[in-house]
């Protein structure tokens, strides 16, 4: 099983970026299909993160997130590193999904360089 990612920057189609969160509300844990982590860009965070909050809450999803994605959703808890390198694997509660902020491309890189699986990870655009 992998520890799937997800970027959304800029360039992203953030309608496509919020059916992630629908599709994962909508998965069990274990299934191999549902990502685990999105990684935000800072420069569409501050418009993304907030409807991505009111989603996760819409569909009971659990969101997790690290200091600056707390500042766009309140009322979450704060991501781990083991929220990073677990995956979404509780069947037995929400499901839940880690977001981080990140500053550029090469964080998100290193970010699934250090908590990715090795299993499947592959860079394919949104737009």
């Amino acid at each position: 099983m992998g520890n799937y990612h997800v970027f959304a920057d800029r360039a992203s189609d953030l309608a496509l970026a919020e059916r992630f969160v629908l599709n994962t509300g909508n998965q069990r844990g274990q299934e191999c299909n549902v990502a685990a982590t999105l990684l935000v860009h800072a420069n569409v965070a501050d418009v993304f993160l907030p409807r991505l909050g009111q989603l996760a809450r819409e569909r009971a999803v659990e969101v997790r997130g690290c200091p600056a994605t707390r500042c766009y959703i309140q009322g979450i808890r704060e991501s781990t590193q083991e929220d990073y390198t677990a995956g979404n694997l509780d069947s037995n509660a929400l499901p839940i999904v880690t977001v981080r902020v990140v500053l550029d491309l090469d964080e998100a890189i290193d970010h699934i360089a250090r908590f990715g699986s090795g299993h499947a990870e592959e860079f394919e655009p949104w737009s």
